[in-house]
């Protein structure tokens, strides 16, 4: 589970992919990376990453985290874990 994906959760998503390791992405922004390089470039971000397996939500956010086990649930109520 990453929250955020700038150009560091960008490479452990892809990093932890080449291992076969399932990844869910929480981001607050349109697209991976709209913030610093626009809403195109971040779309296409968003394609290879889903294209790999990495599973995405974007335009939420992490509302509560606890840490006695993995679990998030975001704004629109859905529990990712």
């Amino acid at each position: 589970m990453l929250v955020g994906i700038g150009f560091i959760g960008c490479e452990v998503a892809a990093s932890l992919r080449h291992y076969d390791v399932e990844v869910t992405v929480v981001e607050s922004f349109k697209t991976p990376l709209c913030h610093v390089l626009g809403e195109q470039v971040g779309r296409a971000f968003e394609v290879f990453h889903r294209e790999h397996g990495v599973q995405m939500f974007v335009e939420e956010t992490v509302t509560a985290f606890r840490a006695t086990f993995i679990w998030l649930w975001c704004s629109d109520f859905k529990d990712l874990i």
